[in-house]
């Protein structure tokens, strides 16, 4: 199931998030640096291959929030 939103209604590079934050509830655990790789590791074969990212209904915003994402994890 993917999110129903358009590239106008979602960017995740441009919307307000956690990065600079913090979750008090995890007593200042590395959340950010483990969620982070963790995604890396579920969705980097998909970024790397077009037709897969097609079939799992990533929009170009979404391969662009990879590509920033992936850089500082490589």
């Amino acid at each position: 199931m993917a999110l129903r939103t358009t590239e106008a209604q979602h960017d995740p590079l441009t919307d307000p998030n956690l990065a600079g934050g913090s979750i008090p509830e995890l007593n200042s655990q590395h959340w950010r640096e483990l969620t982070e790789r963790a995604v890396y590791h579920v969705y980097n074969d998909v970024y790397l291959n077009k037709k897969l990212a097609k079939n799992t209904q990533l929009g170009p915003e979404d391969l662009r929030w990879f590509e920033v994402l992936f850089a500082g994890i490589k």
